[in-house]
């Protein structure tokens, strides 16, 4: 076959690079396989996959009878996809086919991804992971077991079928995104720690869609088929949006766009690129974090809570008593630690998530039944690697929105996916990071009107506030301060503000509220006490502030406003049991304020605090303006 020149094309352009990160590694010659429009099967091997010369093996017929759809994975895997939707194996070993082609079928009911019109919208990676898009138009992610022979899936994605039409592989996750328009974008999805390393970075303008198919063999190198003249392009993609300075030069012609084309996607390497994927760290247990609680519309508390590796739920018996609380573990795994995150979908159900000791990996469940204490069969994986608990909250489209933070202070979100236009519930896809560095653990998410609140302290002890609009993560706000020890709490107010309260290293509760140009940076001292934990801060239905803090001898006390234009009252210990962890607050649907903490050997207490709907009432619940009741919980 002839060498053609690139004349008779128009180039899509290309950022270009003549150093590429890392080392392509390629084996000695680069296996595409052919798939002719009479169904037979035709191995062509590249010999100069580096670097595009026109040097090719003799062609060399290897099959016929492939009526559906071909794909190649690793170690010479190849896979038929048939019009009825079973899958079958294949081994290429070089030379033949192992166990004399003899298929193996390792799937049925992969209805439609047999036909023509699905040849472009499936592909397989270098470590056999599968990738494509049906008709729900997200992105689809499986693996197949080949010791257990089990198969595992994903929805890592939204929108691909809306606007992508060709997506092809680039060595182990990374990929290639055809754009109907005919733009080009890469991706790197790590599998085991469902994170998107790369996302939508757009490295080639219009003019792709002219070909008709693409066989990429891996380390960048692929090779578009152009469709109204049959020749073939070669291409090499250096990372970082550079292109190799030769790259889209033609090396063959006499190809038919009739033809699938697929490549080995294991034949060449980067060794030494980047990004890698991310380490696991080492979570230490911890079983004295706050509790989480949530008061349903049926007016009953619910509180969950790491015991021992152990998910739990507490759940209000009745209206009557708030201390009577049943207890319920969530079974399937029992190595979790820190705080549990929960949020509230759309139809009042929860989701359930925590962090586990085994492998720095989100855990979520999902309630089935609403306020009752009823859950899914078993925990989503949700990965992540991260040093934090996760921190849910409902974003303005009443989708739910995890964070993490991974061990480089980085902050990453998973986003609830909507599904034949519909909201998926248990259903978040892959994590995407907003950046930064230096966040810790000690953050919280607030929403604020149509934007959510990041509020967290950094490795330098300062603490800072940004807006995230759903995709992005404004410039942090300064408060002023780097001697923050803990975790700041916050309230957003009904103007929008953000109030924060913080712990700092005199031990003092600290507390700013957000001016109409930021932050001031000048801090008001709360009252005298010497605090041993991080406070707990809620905004009443009065509108007042309310807030909690263990002292230095573990006793929980409160202190607020009896109206928000007063000063704070003085520290008042609510109880004299040493608490175990650090406070909770959340306003109940009456707009009072529940106090929740657990003890060390880990039963938990409750406190309501009930503030009249008046002014003349809350002055006849004492001078405080609040009345707490409560104590230890019972079973």
């Amino acid at each position: 076959m002839a060498a053609v020149t690139a004349a008779s094309l128009v180039t899509p352009a290309l950022a270009t690079s003549a150093v590429a990160a890392g080392t392509l590694s390629c084996q000695t010659a680069a296996p595409i396989f052919v798939r002719h429009a009479d169904s037979g099967l035709e191995l062509r091997a590249h010999q100069e996959p580096e670097n595009g010369n026109p040097v090719w093996n003799a062609n060399r017929g290897i099959g016929f009878a492939w009526d559906g759809q071909m794909h190649t994975g690793p170690g010479g895997r190849t896979y038929e996809i048939t019009p009825e939707g079973v899958v079958n194996k294949f081994s290429w070993n070089g030379t033949g086919w192992d166990h004399n082609g003899t298929p193996d079928t390792i799937a049925t009911g992969w209805n439609g991804w047999g036909d023509a019109s699905a040849k472009t919208r499936l592909t397989i990676d270098a470590r056999g992971d599968f990738y494509g898009f049906p008709s729900d138009n997200a992105l689809h992610w499986w693996r197949f077991d080949e010791n257990t022979r089990i198969w595992t899936e994903r929805i890592i994605d939204t929108g691909w079928g809306n606007k992508y039409d060709m997506i092809f592989a680039d060595g182990a996750g990374g990929l290639f995104a055809r754009s109907t328009a005919g733009a080009l974008y890469r991706y790197q999805y790590d599998a085991d720690s469902q994170r998107w390393l790369e996302y939508e970075r757009r490295v080639g303008e219009g003019g792709w869609g002219q070909f008709s198919d693409v066989a990429s063999v891996g380390g960048g190198v692929f090779y578009a088929l152009k469709a109204d003249t049959g020749q073939l392009r070669w291409y090499r993609y250096l990372g970082d949006g550079a292109w190799a300075t030769d790259a889209s030069k033609f090396i063959s012609d006499g190809w038919s766009s009739a033809w699938q084309i697929e490549g080995a996607p294991d034949a060449c390497q980067i060794l030494g690129g980047s990004p890698a994927p991310p380490a696991t760290p080492t979570l230490t247990p911890n079983f004295t974090a706050p509790l989480a609680a949530y008061q349903g519309d049926d007016n009953l508390v619910n509180y969950f809570l790491v015991n021992a590796g152990k998910l739990l739920h507490g759940r209000q018996r009745h209206t009557g008593d708030i201390l009577l609380v049943d207890h319920t573990p969530i079974t399937g795994h029992e190595q979790f630690t820190g705080e549990v995150g929960f949020g509230v979908y759309g139809d009042g159900k929860l989701e359930v998530q925590a962090n586990s000791t085994a492998d720095a990996g989100i855990r979520g469940r999902t309630q089935t039944t609403k306020n009752l204490n009823q859950w899914s069969t078993a925990f989503t994986g949700l990965a992540g690697r991260f040093v934090s608990s996760p921190v849910i909250v409902k974003d303005k489209d009443n989708l739910l929105v995890s964070f993490g933070v991974d061990a480089s202070g980085g902050l990453w979100y998973s986003r609830q996916l909507v599904l034949w236009g519909a909201p998926a519930k248990s259903t978040f896809g892959a994590w995407r990071s907003l950046g930064g560095s230096g966040l810790t653990a000690d953050f919280s998410a607030l929403r604020n009107g149509n934007t959510i609140e990041i509020v967290g302290r950094y490795a330098d002890g300062s603490v800072r506030a940004s807006k995230f609009d759903g995709t992005t993560l404004a410039a942090a706000r300064s408060t002023g301060v780097t001697d923050v020890v803990g975790k700041p709490a916050a309230v957003v107010h009904t103007d929008g503000k953000v109030q924060v309260v913080v712990r700092r290293t005199d031990n003092r509760i600290h507390t700013q509220r957000e001016g109409t140009s930021g932050f001031p940076g000048t801090w008001q001292q709360v009252g005298s006490l010497v605090a041993a934990g991080a406070p707990a801060a809620v905004l009443a239905g009065t509108g007042s502030l309310e807030l909690s803090a263990r002292d230095t001898n573990g006793f929980v006390n409160t202190t607020g406003q009896s109206t928000p234009s007063l000063p704070f009252r003085a520290w008042e210990i609510r109880d004299t049991h040493e608490a175990g962890t650090d406070t909770t607050m959340i306003k109940t649907n009456t707009g009072d304020v529940l106090l929740t903490w657990r003890d060390p050997i880990g039963e938990i207490y409750t406190y309501l605090g009930s503030f009249g709907a008046t002014p003349s009432a809350r002055s006849a619940v004492g001078d405080s303006g609040v009345s707490y009741t409560g104590g230890k919980t019972r079973r």
